[in-house]
């Protein structure tokens, strides 16, 4: 069995390792992807089309070059998202105590997600999730 998933939002260890499991800090990894394509207004990697060559940069070390004009606590963040050391990145909690430092505070009802209240327990565990992953067929020519 494969690697799934799209590589440019796959954490390093994962690429490396097709049995490293997916965890937390899978999630952040890809988040702080997701944060640079949001302020980017591009997808990640958009002019490469060779994905196995992608795959070895991203284990490497290579990420998206940043934007300019991006807000310095913005880049800080979804960089310490995409650390190659998943021990590394940040909690959900701190991506949210950052956000809320940078003035995307969050209202009383979402308070309680912050909180962890009324999540599934099974939400909350750090084991590999049960959702089901299709295998990218964006093979690279």
């Amino acid at each position: 069995m494969g690697n799934f998933g799209v590589i440019a939002y796959m954490e390093p260890n994962r690429i490396l390792d097709q049995n490293f499991p997916y965890t937390k800090s899978s999630d952040i990894y890809s988040f702080g992807v997701l944060m640079w394509e949001i302020f980017s207004g591009y997808a990640p990697f958009k002019d490469c089309d060779n994905k196995v060559a992608l795959a070895f940069e991203i284990n490497n070390g290579v990420r998206e070059v940043t934007i300019p004009d991006t807000p310095i606590e913005y880049e800080g963040l979804y960089k310490n998202c995409w650390n190659q050391a998943p021990e590394q990145r940040p909690t959900t909690n701190k991506v949210l105590d950052e956000f809320e430092k940078m003035g995307f505070g969050i209202n009383t009802r979402n308070k309680s997600i912050k909180n962890n209240e009324n999540l599934d327990p099974d939400s909350q565990s750090n084991n590999e999730s049960s959702a089901e992953y299709t295998q990218s067929s964006d093979q690279c020519s």
